[in-house]
């Protein structure tokens, strides 16, 4: 995993645009503001896509996004990124958690996808880095890069990475953490 990309914005709400004139919408609260989705113009034509970041920043989720792309390149290939991080400040603030849920998914990879170049690249597509949101606390987020074939096998591979990761997460930092705060009460 790489850590700390120092070309990526590390303050939330983003400047509404970059420097280079491109146009960004400032970067907004999904979860409270869900409405605000018709307002990505980067998903506007891409349905998929637009029902992935729904489903991450659904109300009873456990990750939030912070920003996300997505284009067709000249040679065919979907490309694109998106941002997100635990909603819950402490399992955002340890980037171990991160790593565990990476590694998990490493594993799930290597036993369900033995072909090496698939396991290469999805370690190539993981950045992490330290990002201060509106309301002063620091966290972890992390940069998710993707490229497949066509839009299709984007949307499989998008789907299938969060759904993996909520699927670790849940059974391995969130149901022990409320395990553990409903013994101790």
């Amino acid at each position: 995993m790489i850590k700390d990309d120092p070309l990526s914005f590390k303050v939330f709400p983003y400047p509404p645009n970059h420097t280079n004139g491109r146009k960004n919408n400032g970067g907004f609260d999904l979860v409270a503001y869900p409405f605000k989705i018709d307002d990505i113009h980067e998903i506007a034509s891409v349905p998929w896509k637009k029902q992935i970041i729904v489903h991450i920043n659904r109300k009873e989720g456990i990750f939030k996004t912070y920003g996300c792309d997505f284009e067709i390149t000249p040679e065919g290939y979907a490309n694109g990124y998106i941002e997100f991080s635990f909603r819950d400040n402490f399992l955002s603030g340890v980037i171990e958690n991160y790593e565990l849920l990476f590694s998990r998914f490493q594993e799930f990879l290597i036993r369900t996808h033995p072909d090496p170049n698939v396991i290469l690249d999805s370690q190539n597509l993981q950045k992490a880095q330290i990002f201060l949101q509106n309301e002063g606390s620091v966290i972890w987020k992390i940069h998710y890069d993707y490229i497949a074939q066509n839009q299709d096998a984007a949307s499989q591979l998008v789907q299938l990475f969060f759904c993996k990761l909520e699927e670790i997460a849940n059974r391995e930092l969130i149901s022990p953490k409320t395990a553990s705060e409903v013994s101790s009460s």
